[in-house]
């Protein structure tokens, strides 16, 4: 019987209609691409101080990013984003995994970064004159580019006027000047940086002429279409940058991947009022866990199972946040389109119910609708074709998906089936042999676990047919010493039978001796 490698999915490619350019493709059949994968991450946030004047405080608690902005700017781990991107499926908006789909939800961003999500759609706002921008900027931040250094819509973030130091007699203006300058720096820096990693998209700009109105958009729903669209552009292969709010999406895999995840985390901080984010602030111990190798984590979520990831990291902390962590609990699941500006990005939250507590059965089927990823400023009937997806936004509530929550959660057998058939569930190629640096095992365990059952199965076809079950074994002879030098054990083939059955002679390891010379007070410059 000729050996078989393990097909990495899809095996029916009706919902994954876009693995023919997409980067996981690339990587299971070039060794070199596999080795080799790097990606930029995007972000323009290093200088943001935390706001400490009062009056600061309290505009940003109007505008709704008062829990952002107590977020510490933790440092971005590239391989783990890539690792993440490389299963990101554009066609359904989630991250494909060896036992299903997951995905960064509504949930996520309010919960870790406190951004409103049940609110007004932000579509973005009309377009401007060089001039028009020049009189709105003079008004809102106190400073004026020139002609020449507008890119389209879009100037420099190095242009920003630097953020005013406050004190106890500065005036209403002074306060609200020094919080637009901080705001457009954490909108175009850190929410919503693009490629270029340095320039602002004005369209920004309006929404903070008036904190208490701006308070009252879904920012959250803005940062997370924003994502996706980045997700789905870089999931693409020969894409170098990934843009979008990154810390979120880093944040969101280290609180569902324990195998990631690194010690030393502030526990919640209850009774404050955090979003939970902030305590991923500080030093952390990388020690037990990888970090900041792509092959590394691409062999850990290659082999990671439902009984290794957290579906509910917030289940028992979520009560203890403070209310705008959760004011929008009643549309986390409403299957609605997510907006900022041009970008439009479907949200399936009946695909993630175990995230939820909930049982999961095969998602209703996605029409994947190229012509959304396809809009840019540039589009003229840009505004035609967004309308029904706001009008959906604006009747959110009436497409909240129906969910049943239940004590212990679990896909069903016709979901497991059906995803095995049209998931990709294998980056790795256990094909592919590294010569340096990590080398991989979750691919080729994979395929040993797939040919052990399918021994298994053909074990259950033959029955008790005599026959049958020579032709069985006759078949497999051949077939299992093959699979056994494949792995790389092949040694193993030419040890006796006997070798397998000796009990291991190793007795547990006892308290370390005790040096008492060492424990004297007059050694090692110890008074005498």
């Amino acid at each position: 019987m000729a050996q078989r490698m393990v097909n990495p999915g899809p095996i029916d490619s009706s919902v994954l209609t876009m693995q023919h350019s997409h980067r996981s493709r690339s990587i299971w059949t070039d060794v070199d691409v596999a080795n080799n994968a790097h990606i930029k991450c995007c972000r323009y946030d290093g200088t943001l101080p935390e706001p400490r004047h009062h009056g600061m405080i309290e505009n940003l608690r109007l505008s709704g990013f008062y829990g952002v902005s107590l977020i510490d700017r933790v440092r971005l781990d590239h391989s783990l984003i890539l690792a993440l991107v490389e299963r990101w499926r554009p066609e359904v908006h989630a991250f494909h995994l060896p036992f299903g789909e997951v995905g960064i939800t509504l949930q996520d961003v309010e919960v870790l970064f406190g951004l409103r999500v049940d609110g007004l759609a932000v579509t973005g706002g009309q377009q401007r004159t060089k001039q028009q921008w020049q009189v709105l900027c003079n008004e809102l931040l106190r400073f004026s580019p020139n002609n020449t250094d507008f890119k389209g819509q879009k100037i420099s973030m190095l242009l920003l006027p630097n953020i005013p130091e406050l004190t106890d007699a500065s005036t209403e203006d002074d306060v609200a000047f020094a919080t637009r300058a901080y705001l457009i720096r954490l909108l175009g820096g850190f929410l919503f940086p693009d490629n270029t990693n340095i320039l602002l998209n004005l369209n920004l700009l309006p929404y903070l002429e008036d904190f208490e109105v701006c308070g009252h958009y879904s920012w959250g729903s803005a940062v997370l279409a924003f994502l996706y669209r980045a997700l789905c552009c870089t999931s693409e292969h020969g894409r170098s940058h990934v843009c979008g709010c990154l810390l979120l999406l880093q944040i969101w895999a280290l609180e569902r991947l324990p195998m990631v995840r690194p010690q030393g985390i502030l526990p919640a901080h209850v009774g404050q009022d955090l979003p939970l984010a902030a305590r991923w602030g500080g030093p952390h111990d990388w020690a037990t866990v990888p970090n900041h190798v792509v092959r590394a984590y691409r062999d850990q979520l290659d082999r990671v199972q439902t009984d290794s990831f957290v579906f509910q990291p917030y289940r028992i902390l979520l009560h203890h946040l403070p209310d705008y962590c959760r004011a929008g609990e009643d549309i986390w699941i409403a299957e609605v389109a997510l907006i900022f500006g041009y970008i439009v990005e479907e949200y399936f939250p009946s695909r993630f119910c175990r995230q939820y507590g909930a049982q999961q059965n095969v998602p209703p089927p996605v029409q994947y609708n190229q012509q959304l990823h396809a809009i840019d400023g540039r589009t003229n009937n840009a505004a035609q074709i967004i309308a029904p997806y706001i009008n959906r936004w604006n009747h959110r509530h009436q497409y909240v998906f129906a969910m049943f929550v239940m004590d212990n959660p679990d896909a069903t057998r016709e979901y497991r089936l059906w995803f095995h058939a049209h998931g990709r569930r294998l980056i790795g190629n256990p094909q592919h042999h590294q010569d340096q640096g990590y080398i991989q095992t979750a691919a080729s365990l994979n395929d040993t676990m797939h040919f052990l059952s399918q021994m298994n199965l053909g074990m259950e076809e033959a029955g008790d047919d005599p026959q049958r079950q020579s032709d069985w074994w006759r078949q497999y002879r051949v077939a299992l010493p093959a699979h056994v030098e494949q792995a790389g054990y092949g040694f193993l083939l030419d040890f006796p039978n006997e070798m397998y059955n000796v009990e291991p002679v190793d007795a547990p390891v006892g308290p370390a001796r005790r040096d008492r010379r060492r424990e004297q007070d007059h050694l090692r410059g110890q008074p005498q």
